[in-house]
């Protein structure tokens, strides 16, 4: 079984059985003919009416009909872990993958996720006969975004799907406007009691009194109707008539007082054991009370007609009604004591048969914080335990620093900034002191503008191994402590913390561990231009999204970055508009990183208004006043000597700053400034500097980048022409092997000079492929793609095919480069072949060639 995935409970989701010999109440079955001609049934009364066992009677009546059952209780009355259960029992009506779907519920969702999730299920809902959906016990549901996700629901139901709802209370879903249409059914108590006649049927062929017994007239009579308050009656050895004003009390002390006091000593210790329990069987009891013969004791319990509801009959799988639950809890609530106790071990028995939730339940109704936090370390990480998580209050976490972790990474997942910064500032408060204080800190480097990372002290990784954290918050530490490492330049310390985080992924199987590995080990080759393997670990990253939805539009925006430096333009808008999907009203950083990834795209395509309306907008945000964010996207308005007045601004701030918020972007600004502004000499010694430590850091990015602006200045000063040619090489070099056109475009100008004052020489020292890789460098490469696909025809996967055809590369290289299958490739050349009418790899190389020229 998948660790990260929790199963739903399939009690949850059986019809209750109608108890044996229970009675027809044909009448008010023909008014639940209604159902089909109703959006919503509400029936309303109070525990005992015999809501379940009605509708219970129906299901039976419909076997021909789809019915889909879900009885909720305490612990789905949250969002996610409700939506999972409706999600599981309409798994058979959804056109979706499911498997797919529940698993999304397996990733700590956003509100606003769930709401895309929810449009789905409803829009993939099909099925042509009626279906009726009937949520039991829909009182337990009050929480506020619960109940809006409910509404919506219900308004956008199909028109051949009908919910039932059974409450105690008006539920509080909005239900006036059905109502006006027509298209609500309401049942409430006074339509849903007995008659009299139904009265003394339910005595003789159900509880089984003697049909002559001179109380059946009385009792029916006291009962008003009510079954519960009859079955009441009927078990308890006076027979005393039940208080007309009925209420929680005067059913406990009825239950004390004329049925629980006749019981034997041995039936009355078993109930009182096991009314804590959400439900039982032979193997739960044999663990929690190995004291009674299950058997035994349940034949007891059902001889008495006592307040027991039959899950399963196959499994012997009982629950107690909620008469007698609650009379039962109140009962054991008495000792607070022997509730602990009870709870306690109830939690342990569970936990050890697997179900978690129900454990967890038991811990929380003793508020046993403590044993919740260690229990949550140890389960799957997904929606439930998230859930749990959340529920645990603030002030507890200060008892353990391994939960704490986890806790605020558990809102980190959610993008909940405000409530980020509360845990983080609570657990500055309270951990200062401890010694794993350094697990904390900087934890919140995602939402920090202050970026002082490079005076950051890095935790050792045999100290990281020593805390005592489990697996998965050192992972986490691990991730948090990479980072760092790579704003400090140590790239391949920063891959060996990821790769051990990745290895804890793969030992525990955390979702949230294999996504944000992956995104941070994306951003670090991006940064240093390892193109192609970033490309792929994208491509593995897509993989996890389905299961970390929140880094749906990092995916798209981060993608769209790499295309960019590629210049794949069509590629980088298809991204960046995927992204837009996967906004939420959560992600502001998420929102900026987007708006700068499209400033970068509207300038390459000619849209200089936009990019500087992006600029003027950005300049606001509190973390683009800092010249380490601005840096690469202000070089766009200030090339070449426009906008002076932002050039002098930046200088102003690069002069002032102090060392640790500059970077390689910061410094190739302020030389290429500094070189328009004629201050030749200071600028040559920083592009030098800057080439430098990029060669040292192995950061390709950065050479490239810095040989193009050295270019600029020999072409433009100097005779050294040995030098410019030798640095000019090496950036085309480097640029050829991961497609990175960007620069190049950038300094397009210099380029087109050096492509055409030193023509031959260059033919000499680089490859045909590697100079068409140049001249392809120019425009953005949409422009040229819309070309050739006029001439050919030719799709833009059969385009990338195309390129890596002319670099020499075979298809099984073909396929690793593109992340994609042999027998993929090898039908996209056929494709190829065919649209340009060759028959072999160097035919089409040679006529894509001469058409370009």
């Amino acid at each position: 079984m998948d660790v990260n995935k929790m199963p739903v409970l399939s009690a949850k989701l059986k019809v209750p059985k109608p108890r044996k010999r229970y009675i027809e109440r044909n009448e008010l079955l023909e008014k639940l003919e209604e159902i089909k001609n109703c959006k919503v049934t509400v029936i309303k009364a109070g525990a005992g009416s015999g809501k379940t066992t009605l509708l219970s009677l129906y299901a039976l009546r419909k076997k021909e009909q789809t019915i889909r059952w879900l009885a909720i209780d305490e612990s789905m009355n949250q969002a996610r872990v409700f939506w999972k259960y409706v999600v599981e029992s309409l798994k058979e009506e959804l056109t979706l993958d499911v498997p797919s779907i529940l698993s999304c519920f397996d990733g700590n969702m956003p509100d606003d996720f769930l709401w895309e999730l929810l449009s789905n299920v409803i829009n993939n809902l099909e099925t042509e006969e009626e279906l009726v959906l009937i949520w039991d016990d829909f009182w337990y549901l009050t929480d506020p975004f619960l109940i809006k996700t409910i509404d919506y629901f219900i308004e956008n139901l199909p028109e051949q799907v009908h919910l039932v709802l059974l409450t105690r209370n008006k539920p509080l879903v909005y239900l006036g406007l059905l109502q006006v249409e027509g298209e609500l059914l309401l049942l409430e108590e006074e339509q849903i009691r007995m008659s009299a006649q139904e009265g003394k049927e339910f005595l003789v062929h159900t509880i089984g009194l003697n049909e002559q017994d001179q109380a059946i007239d009385s009792l029916v009579q006291n009962s008003n109707g009510w079954v519960g308050g009859l079955q009441l009656m009927a078990i308890a050895s006076s027979r005393q008539a039940l208080s007309k004003d009925v209420n929680e009390q005067v059913i406990y002390d009825y239950l004390s007082n004329e049925v629980f006091k006749d019981l034997p000593e041995e039936v009355r210790q078993f109930l009182r054991k096991t009314g804590v329990l959400a439900y039982f069987n032979k193997e739960i009891c044999n663990k929690y009370v190995p004291e009674f013969s299950f058997e035994k004791m349940i034949q007891a319990v059902l001889e008495r007609n006592m307040f027991v509801i039959e899950l399963d009959e196959e499994q012997q799988e009982f629950r107690y009604h909620s008469i007698l639950k609650d009379f039962l809890v109140h009962l054991v609530g008495e000792d607070e004591q022997e509730e602990i106790a009870l709870r306690t071990k109830a939690a342990a028995v569970y936990h050890e048969l697997g179900d978690d939730q129900e454990s967890i339940n038991q811990l929380f109704s003793i508020h046993a914080y403590k044993q919740i936090m260690e229990q949550l370390l140890t389960m799957p990480q997904n929606a439930e335990t998230f859930g749990y998580m959340m529920k645990v209050p603030m002030e507890q976490i200060q008892y353990n620093a391994d939960f704490a972790y986890q806790y605020f990474f558990c809102y980190y997942t959610t993008l909940e900034q405000e409530k980020c910064n509360q845990i983080y500032q609570f657990i500055n408060t309270h951990f200062k002191q401890d010694q794993t204080y350094k697990a904390f800190r900087h934890a919140d480097m995602f939402f920090d503008v202050d970026w002082n990372y490079k005076w950051i002290s890095i935790v050792p990784l045999d100290q990281i191994e020593s805390m005592p954290f489990n697996d998965i918050s050192k992972a986490y530490l691990l991730i948090k402590e990479a980072y760092f490492l790579y704003m400090q330049d140590q790239r391949e310390e920063a891959m060996q913390y990821l790769d051990l985080a990745e290895k804890i992924y793969e030992k525990k199987g955390n979702y949230y561990i294999k996504a944000f590995v992956l995104a941070e080990k994306t951003q670090i080759l991006e940064e240093y231009g390892a193109f192609r393997e970033a490309l792929v670990l994208y491509d593995k990253m897509k993989q996890f999204l389905e299961y970390v939805p929140t880094l749906k539009a990092s995916y798209y925006v981060g993608i769209a970055g790499v295309y960019i430096r590629q210049l794949k333009m069509n590629l980088a808008k298809e991204a960046l508009e995927k992204s837009k999907e996967h906004f939420k009203s959560t992600m502001t950083n998420m929102e900026s990183a987007y708006l700068y990834t499209f400033a970068e795209y509207s300038y390459i395509m000619g849209q200089e208004d936009v990019t500087e309306s992006i600029i003027m907008k950005l300049g606001n945000d509190e973390m683009y006043q800092n010249i380490y964010f601005s840096a690469r996207l202000l070089r766009y308005p200030i090339y070449r000597g426009n906008h002076r007045e932002l050039a002098a601004e930046f200088v102003d701030k690069y002069d002032k700053a102090e060392e640790l918020v500059k970077s390689k972007e910061t410094d190739l600004l302020y030389a290429g400034i500094k070189y328009e502004l004629g201050e030749y000499e200071m600028a040559v010694e920083k592009i030098e500097t800057l080439i430098a430590k990029a060669r040292k850091a192995q950061n390709i990015s950065k050479i490239v980048e810095g040989d193009l602006l050295k270019v600029r200045y020999l072409l433009e000063q100097t005779k050294r022409v040995r030098e410019l040619l030798d640095t000019f090489v090496e950036a085309v070099t480097y640029a050829y092997v991961e497609e990175m056109r960007h620069p190049f475009w950038f300094e397009k100008e210099t380029v087109e000079k050096v492509l055409l004052t030193f023509q031959g020489e260059l033919k000499e020292r680089l490859s045909e492929e590697q100079l068409l890789f140049v001249e392809s460098t120019t425009e953005p490469q949409t422009e040229k793609t819309q070309v050739k696909r006029s001439l050919y025809d030719l799709t833009e996967r059969e385009m990338e095919v195309v390129d890596e055809l002319k670099k020499g590369y075979t298809n099984k290289e073909i396929a690793d480069h593109l992340c994609i299958s042999l027998a993929t490739v090898k039908t996209h050349m056929i494709n190829i072949y065919g649209k340009l009418g060759v028959k072999n790899r160097v035919a089409a190389v040679n006529k894509l060639i001469q058409k370009e020229r």
